[in-house]
C-alpha cells in the first residue's frame, strides 16, 4: 500500500513456516532503502504495532530517513499464529531467522538491527546471539542489568534524599517509630511481582553475570552494535550511562561497540510527545552513526 504524498510505502508480508507469521514492511519512497532493515519485535504481548502505535510511528520515521523495517507479531502474539514448542526466546530466535530469511528473498535486506522494548530487549538480544545476520541491537528498558559501586552510591543517595524531604517520616524516624531503609522500600520478590526490573544478588549473581559476560563476548567477537536506553521505569537498576560498560570492565571492546542513554523524564511506553520525539531521533542517529557505516554493504 502507498499512501499518496507520503514518503513511505507499506505492504503486508506473511513468512515463516506456513506463512503462519504476519509482519509489515515499510519502505522509503522509491526503493526498500539501505541495508540492513530494522525489525521490530514485540513489546510483550502487545500487537506489532506497539504501544499507543510506537512502532508504526518509528518505522514510519526511519522511512522518511531512507530506513526500511519490519514490524512484525511473534508466534501466537496479534495476527501471527502459534508456532508450538519453546521458550518465547527460542519462539523469537525463530522468528527472527524467518524473517530476515523472507526479507531476502525479497531483496530487502541482508542484514538486519532488532528493536525491543522489554520483553523484546531481551529477545532482542537472545536472537542476536544466534542469527550472524543480525548486526546491531537496540534494546529499550531491558529487565536484566548489573549493578557497579557507582550505581549503589547513586541509589542510596536518591533514596535517602526522598526520606529527609518528607518531614513527617524523619520525626518518625528520630522518634524511633519508623525504619528508615536507604537501601530498598520493598523486596526483590515483591518488586518482581509488580514487575520492577531488579539487578541479580545474591546466589544468582555470579551465574547471571557468567552469562551475561558470555553473550557480550559473543557479541563483541562479531563486531554487533548495541544501544541501551532507559527510561524511569529501570531508573531503580541502571542510574548512569557508562554503568553496563562498568560492569563488565573484562570487556574493553564494549565501550566501543556499547552506547547507552538515560531518560528518567519518559515513562516505559514513551507515551509523551516529547519522550517519543527524543526516541525517534536517538534511534535514526544511532543507526546512522553508529551501525550503516560498519555494517557490509547489502549484495
Amino acid at each position: 500500500m502507498k499512501t499518496a504524498g507520503a514518503p513511505f510505502s507499506e505492504r503486508v508480508v506473511e513468512f515463516g513456516p506456513g506463512n503462519r507469521l504476519v509482519g509489515v514492511l515499510t519502505s522509503p519512497a522509491g526503493g526498500t532503502g539501505r541495508s540492513p532493515v530494522v525489525l521490530f519485535l514485540n513489546a510483550g504481548i502487545v500487537h506489532r504495532v506497539g504501544p499507543n502505535r510506537l512502532h508504526v510511528r518509528l518505522a514510519r520515521f526511519l522511512a522518511a530517513r531512507g530506513i526500511p523495517s519490519f514490524r512484525y507479531d511473534l508466534p501466537g502474539i496479534g495476527d501471527s499464529d502459534p508456532l508450538g514448542g519453546g521458550t518465547p526466546d527460542e519462539q523469537a530466535v525463530v522468528s527472527v531467522s524467518a524473517a530476515l530469511d523472507r526479507l531476502q528473498m525479497m531483496k530487502v535486506a541482508d542484514q538486519s538491527v532488532l528493536v525491543g522494548l522489554c520483553a523484546g530487549a531481551d529477545q532482542s538480544l537472545a536472537a542476536a546471539l544466534v542469527d550472524p545476520r543480525v548486526v546491531g541491537a537496540f534494546m529499550i528498558d531491558p529487565p536484566m542489568m548489573f549493578s557497579t559501586r557507582r550505581h549503589r552510591i547513586i541509589k542510596f543517595l536518591r533514596r535517602a534524599g526522598r526520606g529527609v524531604r518528607k518531614p513527617s517520616a524523619v520525626w518518625q524516624m528520630l522518634t524511633g517509630r519508623r525504619k528508615f531503609d536507604v537501601l530498598g522500600h520493598i523486596t526483590e520478590d515483591e518488586a518482581r511481582e509488580f514487575g520492577v526490573p531488579v539487578a541479580p544478588s545474591g546466589d544468582t549473581l555470579a551465574e547471571e553475570r557468567g552469562r551475561m559476560a558470555d553473550a557480550f563476548n559473543t557479541l563483541a567477537r562479531r563486531s554487533v552494535r548495541i544501544f541501551y536506553l532507559v527510561t524511569s521505569h529501570n531508573s531503580e537498576v541502571m542510574t548512569y550511562r557508562t554503568q553496563i560498560t562498568d560492569a563488565f570492565p573484562e570487556i574493553p571492546q564494549l565501550r566501543k561497540l556499547l552506547q547507552a542513554d538515560v531518560r528518567p523524564q519518559a515513562d516505559h511506553t514513551f507515551s509523551r510527545e516529547g519522550d517519543r520525539v527524543y526516541l525517534e531521533n536517538t534511534l535514526a542517529e544511532w543507526l546512522e552513526k553508529s551501525v550503516f557505516p560498519s555494517a557490509a554493504p547489502a549484495a
